[in-house]
């Protein structure tokens, strides 16, 4: 069986050299001291999990990531970086999908842990390539679904309205004006895609209301919309939310409607190749199960709950 190949994509040497100590007893570890140069490496190398730090000349870190993305889509990606630019975290997050943010310097159990944790998801997604494969074919060929089931979170009644009628004629729309709220409809309801304005305040943030979510029902592909950018934020909904994509005011209607379109895709997706979720497939590796039932119990119990369990977790 041939060794896991790990690359790892930075412009500092020493960077490279540590990590490459770190890992490469475990690993096939391979480097690359910019983005072009690690493209042409992922082009001859089957590689399981992609890390890159984010500040590099010629090519960021989101952006080799987007297209690592496109060349090798079962690999893991992890940014890796020692910055905090708001821009660049949303960027890595709508453009290279990626499965963990990690700060430098890093705690070497703990990126080890995360690492180790990415190569077994990949290893699961791979090994179900067939039947998803198969999967895929029955539903080319299966009858036209009904209206996806669309989740709006917002306490605010006009900006509700022009989201209902900018999208109702393509999904089946609910709404909620506060998390608990929310959590009773997706306990309820066949949700597809999450659509979740900034909360103004309450027990939990954005954050917390998606680690809860997707640890019940990871099949929902979620969208936070915000007037603010926070950088730590952003952080949180990778690493413990898997948020789909975080938009930022001001853009159109029209950007709007192709966002949701590409998550109900994404959540087709979820529905008809179960093995394509990294969050399903992480839930499963790190026992993180809550049922969808617990959505609509007493709020403050299933707080505790997840909470209990992503404090004493040892991946980032």
């Amino acid at each position: 069986m041939p060794e896991p190949t790990i690359l790892f994509v930075d412009d500092e040497p020493m960077i490279l050299n540590s990590l490459r100590h770190l890992f490469d007893e475990d690993y096939e570890v391979l480097t690359a001291d910019s983005g072009r140069k690690g493209l042409d490496l992922l082009a001859r190398h089957d590689v399981s999990v992609v890390v890159s730090d984010q500040r590099m000349p010629e090519m960021l870190g989101h952006e080799f990531l987007a297209q690592a993305k496109a060349l090798r889509p079962d690999a893991i990606r992890i940014l890796l970086t020692g910055y905090s630019d708001i821009d660049d975290t949303i960027r890595s997050i709508n453009d290279g999908e990626i499965f963990r943010y990690v700060n430098k310097p890093w705690q070497a159990a703990k990126l080890s842990e995360t690492i180790n944790l990415a190569y077994k998801l990949h290893q699961k997604l791979v090994s179900e390539k067939n039947l998803q494969a198969r999967a895929e074919t029955l539903a080319r060929f299966a009858a036209l679904p009904p209206l996806p089931h669309l989740l709006v979170i917002d306490d605010n009644e006009p900006r509700l309205a022009q989201t209902k009628a900018l999208l109702e004629r393509q999904y089946d729309i609910h709404v909620a004006a506060t998390p608990e709220i929310a959590f009773e409809i997706l306990a309820s309801k066949p949700i597809s895609v999450l659509l979740m304005e900034s909360f103004r305040s309450g027990p939990i943030d954005e954050a917390e209301f998606l680690t809860i979510l997707k640890t019940a029902n990871p099949d929902v592909v979620s969208i936070l919309v915000s007037d603010v950018r926070d950088a730590e934020l952003a952080k949180r909904l990778v690493n413990e939310g898997s948020v789909f994509r975080y938009l930022i005011r001001p853009f159109s209607n029209e950007a709007l409607k192709g966002m949701v379109g590409l998550a109900a895709a994404r959540a087709e997706l979820y529905l008809q190749s179960p093995a394509k979720n990294i969050r399903r497939q992480e839930n499963d590796l790190m026992g993180f199960h809550a049922s969808i039932q617990e959505l609509a119990h007493p709020f403050p119990e299933l707080v505790a709950k997840v909470r209990r369990w992503y404090e004493t977790r040892k991946t980032y």
